[in-house]
């Protein structure tokens, strides 16, 4: 939990100036075997995608995001 902590504080600091990020993830064949990449921005190098052993579980704060709080209630 902490190393998924860390992953999202530093994807944060590090892409909290990109505005829109490319949402398509292509795929690639290494030695042999098809993988997913995605580019954050069109600048960028494409780059593997971070595959997780665990579903991870999103919390709101719902004093900040009340719409999406609101939606996840209906």
């Amino acid at each position: 939990m902490a190393s998924l902590v860390r992953f999202l504080l530093f994807f944060s600091l590090c892409y909290h100036s990109s505005s829109q990020f490319i949402q398509r993830v292509v795929w690639d064949k290494v030695n042999g075997v098809e993988v997913p990449r995605w580019r954050p921005t069109s600048q960028d190098q494409v780059q593997a995608v971070i595959q997780m052993l665990i579903n991870p579980t999103l919390i709101y704060n719902c004093h900040y995001m009340k719409t999406i709080c609101k939606n996840a209630k209906k």
